[in-house]
């Protein structure tokens, strides 16, 4: 880390005064792991290497962070005239790692390969950098559908074998043991619910259907080829008017333009094992689609379809990879378990998505439908409360949760859960949460901040305070010190986040350079665009928003230092006074609403009327900020065999295509984008 010294006599910006001497001592310091004493003599710059954050599984008072207090004094060198002690707070976070899976049905299987893969990956990144000692490999495990059925299995499994290796005080090489265990789990898990099916990969089937893919494709490059070469002198037009064909239901069979080749043999083999598995005896994952009878308008068109997967949530309870009604997921940081994040769509208010939560086992999300106004005590006005559903899970996260999470809109069974705070009917009914975020990263930095900025603030501003007393009673003839209980604020123990997300649908179409024309296709391209990764623009906002913090923090340190120039301490009071004002204002936008509960019931310290009236303060928009240190996408491609129910091709084969795919293209991404990034350096140093 680097600190640079400056007084009220460097008048030239441009060069520092050589007349200045600077002398560092550090006064104070709170890590695990010491460093020596720092002691720098007759220098205006130094630096030195951060101490790391580490973490004991077996203390209850881990914290994310390290706290380190320089005392400085710059001494004229013709006088000897020395300056007051001023003291410079630095703090090193720790860095949350963080996994999200997106929802795809059997394309859940490319994130078994990519997870093998990180693991491998990370695990040796982490020895070589000698960090992450009895950490956990993954701090935070986000999925929507198939993505929140492999993180809860995940979570389960390091949770479950987290236990057994604290009860035995064997921490010695807790991570790599226990994460790879649940790379094994999740691995027989997949071999468990899907199937060879034969009767479409033998060589009478492949030979079947690459002849006919070849002669069809003849047959259209010779159509191709007649409409570049002879159409111009054809009295027949290549295309009807559809004018003229009004009730022609046949109408598109007269244009050529609308004929393909058929498929060849490992796309047949991927359609038929779509279509042939659901029928497979003993089922694990699905039923057959049941045509729903159409009773209101009798027409039955579109044809609506509707299946049963509660299958998969039976294979997880009667395969022995999690019975969630005797060991639901609720884990704990001081543990040293991961967060499960998972994301459902409430099928009644689709205001937000609904994220459940294993820290706080509780979800809360706005009633879109209605708000109310109350009257308070304090002010006698009339503050707006807005109505909130509220789900409670005080035992974690159950196969309930999950379902919830997996289940389209075209399932027989919609999962339920109790609101708390429902009126007339308490059950909430919930979809599939890829319709509103597939990719739930803006959940996670929403959450990850709200819970170490509202929940753990007070515990650790407490703790800084006794500690900044600590050194003012060493140092015993200052007070300066105290002043600087701000910089040790809430919005310093928000850990950064280094991110690595999986993309099961692709934003590009690397295999054609033209729109699709077959009816299968052209369906496949349209899921892929509604469900790809959005994330990017939510990237760009949180780099904005540290942009903006560092010329805030850079802004108010300019205008202190101008201050000081003058030696006046009133006019220091009174800018320190009008600008605690200004961070308490209101601000012009409402407050988002969390999605989680406060567990203690409390709000932020602040305004009471801008939080019962649900609106942000301006400091709001500065603590509690976090830097997403790195982030990694590891992004499906698609291949020239894709079918339009990719997400429902169970068979073996293809399960195992899809786990090797993602297994080569995360090496390919780290090979690409480097073990590790720059920022992750310093700040792990």
């Amino acid at each position: 880390m680097l600190l640079e010294g400056s007084c009220n006599l460097d008048q030239n910006q441009n060069e520092p005064n050589e007349d200045i001497r600077y002398d560092w001592n550090l006064v104070l310091e709170e890590s695990d792991k010491p460093q020596q004493q720092l002691h720098f003599e007759n220098t205006r710059t130094v630096t030195f290497v951060a101490p790391y954050v580490s973490f004991d599984p077996g203390r209850s008072d881990n914290k994310t962070y390290s706290c380190l207090v320089f005392k400085v004094v710059a001494t004229d060198k013709d006088t000897n005239l020395k300056s007051e002690s001023s003291f410079v707070t630095v703090i090193v976070k720790m860095i949350h790692r963080a996994l999200v899976l997106q929802g795809g049905g059997s394309l859940g299987a490319y994130e078994v390969g990519v997870y093998k893969a990180l693991c491998e990956q990370l695990t040796e990144q982490d020895k070589k950098n000698n960090v992450r000692h009895n950490r956990p490999l993954f701090d935070i495990v986000a999925g929507t559908s198939i993505g929140a059925v492999n993180a809860a299995l995940i979570v389960h499994s390091v949770k479950h074998s987290n236990i057994i290796k604290v009860n035995d005080n064997n921490l010695e090489g807790i991570p790599e043991d226990v994460w790879k265990k649940s790379v094994r789990e999740l691995e027989r898990f997949w071999d468990e619910i899907t199937f060879p099916i034969s009767v479409f990969e033998n060589q009478a089937f492949q030979m079947w259907w690459n002849l006919l893919h070849y002669n069809t494709s003849n047959f259209h490059e010779m159509l191709r080829y007649y409409d570049e070469t002879f159409k111009k002198y054809s009295c027949i037009p290549s295309k009807v008017d559809p004018e003229f064909n009004l009730w022609n239901p046949f109408y598109l069979f007269t244009r050529q333009d609308m004929y393909t080749p058929s498929a060849d043999a490992e796309t047949a083999r991927r359609y038929f094992s779509w279509l042939y598995f659901p029928y497979l005896f003993p089922n694990r994952i699905i039923t057959p689609n049941f045509l729903q009878p159409d009773s209101k308008f009798f027409t039955h068109i579109p044809q609506f379809a509707r299946f049963d997967n509660s299958f998969l949530a039976k294979a997880i309870k009667e395969k022995g990879f999690w019975d969630s009604e005797k060991d639901p997921i609720k884990t704990n940081f001081q543990n040293g378990e991961p967060r499960l994040l998972v994301v459902a769509v409430d099928v009644l208010d689709a205001t937000s998505p609904v994220t459940f939560d294993s820290y706080m086992c509780c979800s809360r999300y706005k009633d879109g439908r209605n708000s109310s106004i109350h009257p308070t005590d304090d002010d006698g006005g009339g503050g707006k409360i807005e109505s909130e559903h509220i789900i409670q899970y005080q035992d974690g996260i159950t196969i309930k949760h999950i379902s919830a999470s997996m289940s389209p809109h075209n399932v027989i069974e919609y999962p339920s859960l109790e609101d708390e705070q429902g009126e007339g009917n308490t059950k909430r009914y919930f979809w599939d949460g890829a319709y509103l975020s597939n990719t739930p990263l803006r959940e996670l930095l929403h959450l990850h901040r709200y819970y170490w900025y509202s929940i753990h603030n007070g515990e650790d501003n407490k703790n800084n305070n006794e500690l900044i007393r600590t050194a003012e009673q060493n140092e015993n003839n200052t007070s300066a010190i105290a002043t600087h209980a701000d910089a040790l604020d809430k919005e310093l123990y928000v850990p950064h986040l280094e991110v690595y997300i999986v993309n099961l649908y692709p934003a590009v179409d690397q295999e054609q350079n033209t729109p699709p024309q077959d009816p299968d296709r052209i369906q496949d391209r349209e899921l892929e665009i509604r469900f790809h990764d959005k994330t990017t623009y939510d990237v760009k906002v949180a780099e904005m928003i540290t942009d903006y913090l560092i010329l805030h923090g850079q802004m108010k340190n300019l205008a202190e230092k101008y201050i000081g120039v003058y030696d006046e301490n009133q006019k220091m009071q009174e800018f320190q006074r009008e600008y605690q004002n200004l961070l308490n204002g209101l601000t012009h936008s409402q407050e988002r609403k969390n999605n989680s509960t406060y567990v203690d019931g409390s709000k932020h310290q602040g305004d009471i009327t801008a939080l019962r009236k649900n609106q942000r303060t301006y400091r709001d928009l500065i603590e509690g900020r976090f830097d997403i240190a790195k982030i990694l996408y590891i992004n499906r491609k698609e291949d020239k065999n894709t079918i339009f129910g990719k997400a429902a091709d169970f068979s073996r084969e293809t399960m195992i295509k899809s786990k090797t795919q993602g297994y080569r293209d995360t090496y390919d991404a780290f090979a690409l984008n480097g073990m590790a990034s720059e920022s992750y350096r310093i700040l792990n140093s």
